[in-house]
């Protein structure tokens, strides 16, 4: 694997992690971009399916595999690192891998990233350009890492150390039936840690990374990952060993790193540039277990189906090529509803294609689920008497689609949401908990399950909120969140 550099870890924080919530205050443009499609689009695209994820990509079929290969690898290391984490109830990640970096940057429209998470309420999806010999990028790894922690583990973890770990992990060397970890770009690491555009106390009390320029970011996450390397790692150069710390910092409530570790961040930051300068840092060799070679069957897509994923895949990122490529399928429920989502800011045109779509299917689920988001759209937070008879109305739509399919999370999270607003919170909470269950790294989700816990004063609330508040790109989820968290803190 290629050296991680502070630049990568830029192009990781860069990447989006776009929020599709059921009420998003904008999701797309609403035109189309007129002329042909990109070069992607023509292309043979082939899909692998294994219990644990699914690859989408148009690479030959060696490299898939050593990309398939790959993430297992990863995510027997991952189990290795942390015995206790649960099985996968949540959706299976999907990832797509372009062949062509020039494909990728194209359809994400930067150049500044070789990777993209699109975390939804329909998938944990990840996009990247492929790396050498068709391997995912460290920035794969490093969102692969935050995929795998918040599906795998019941832990609420602090921005700092989330992401400090997820770059730890990225940058693990990977073999065959070993992993190498603690690999650091010394020189640059330690340039990071010594300067002054923000400071340790920021770096850890850090809720979002929001707001700071691309070289504040630089900072943070180069103090993020060395305080990580630090505390796994610090005892094999001489200091005294944090992880027993670490574990009574992130059990508690409050989470306070001063009474957890017996130093400020002022003086941790001390301790760190005394680490940085002992030259070599230490390192770890890890064994993994034996495990089967992943070889699961290719199914190429047709041309249809080809474009309605790749569509699905950039929607967030690059609106009009995807309303292109959607306007050119059939004009069938999935296809419409698709399309309806995609021109989600345009409420007129959204719902009419809704409407052609039940009037399709009528009993079609993803168009009725996505009708019910339409009707209270602009309703959240709202007590207009027009907006009651909405979320009555959309209670009425939801529960019908989960009596034919009550495992549909999504008419779940939209049943538990109406009912948070109409004054249910005791029959919200297991229809929000079953959403939680499958998209665990949804904004939305953790947002509304901790207000439904904070209501019935079940100190769970936090780590919901706290998820919410950390992991959301979008300002109008992030006033949501520190409001709620606050208004918790005042209710204590």
């Amino acid at each position: 694997m290629a050296r991680p550099s502070l630049r990568q870890i830029a192009k990781v924080l860069a990447s989006a992690s776009v929020v599709l919530a059921l009420l998003p205050q904008s999701v797309a443009a609403a035109g189309g971009s007129g002329g042909s499609l990109p070069k992607s689009f023509q292309d043979e695209w082939c899909a692998y399916r294994t219990s644990e994820f699914k690859l989408l990509t148009d690479l030959p079929h060696r490299q898939a595999l050593a990309t398939i290969r790959g993430l297992n690898r990863f995510r027997r290391m991952f189990i290795t690192l942390f015995p206790d984490a649960r099985g996968n109830a949540s959706l299976p990640m999907t990832m797509l891998v372009f062949r062509r970096t020039r494909d990728f940057v194209e359809l994400s429209g930067s150049s500044r990233y070789a990777g993209v998470t699109l975390p939804s309420m329909h998938e944990y999806r990840l996009l990247a350009a492929h790396g050498p010999h068709g391997a995912p990028t460290d920035n794969a790894w490093h969102e692969y890492a935050h995929y795998l922690l918040r599906t795998r583990t019941e832990r609420n973890y602090p921005l700092w150390y989330e992401e400090g770990l997820a770059t730890y992990l990225g940058a693990a060397e990977l073999g065959r039936n070993r992993v190498r970890l603690g690999k650091v770009p010394h020189r640059q690491l330690g340039r990071a840690a010594r300067d002054d555009l923000v400071s340790y106390r920021e770096t850890i009390e850090a809720s979002s990374v929001l707001g700071l320029n691309n070289t504040e970011l630089l900072a943070f996450y180069g103090k993020a990952w060395l305080l990580t390397h630090f505390i796994l790692h610090g005892h094999g150069a001489g200091f005294a060993d944090w992880r027993p710390a670490l574990q009574r910092y992130l059990s508690g409530t409050e989470r306070q790193f001063e009474a957890a570790f017996g130093h400020s961040p002022v003086e941790t930051g001390e301790l760190l540039h005394r680490y940085i300068e002992t030259g070599r840092l230490p390192r770890q060799t890890l064994r993994l277990p034996d495990s089967e070679t992943l070889t699961p069957p290719r199914a190429c897509l047709s041309a249809e189906e080809r474009d309605y994923e790749l569509a699905l895949g950039i929607t967030p990122l690059n609106a009009p090529v995807a309303i292109q490529a959607l306007e050119s399928l059939e004009p069938d429920a999935k296809h419409l509803t698709a399309l309806s989502q995609a021109v989600w800011s345009d409420h007129v045109r959204a719902q009419a294609l809704v409407d052609r779509a039940l009037a399709l299917a009528p009993a079609d689920p993803e168009a009725n689920v996505q009708f019910a988001h339409l009707l209270v759209r602009g309703c959240a937070f709202s007590s207009a008497s027009a907006c009651i008879g909405k979320w009555a109305r959309a209670v009425h739509r939801y529960l019908a689609v989960l009596e034919r399919d009550p495992g549909r999370y999504d008419a779940a999270y939209g049943l538990g949401v109406a009912y948070l607003h109409t004054g249910r919170a005791p029959d919200a909470m297991p229809y929000l908990r079953l959403a939680y269950e499958k998209v665990p790294w949804e904004v939305s989700v953790n947002f509304y399950l901790g207000e439904g816990y904070r209501i019935a004063g079940d100190p769970r609330a936090v780590a919901h909120l706290r998820n919410a508040l950390h992991w959301t790109s979008d300002a109008t989820w992030r006033e949501r969140a520190e409001f709620a968290l606050q208004r918790l803190l005042d209710e204590t």
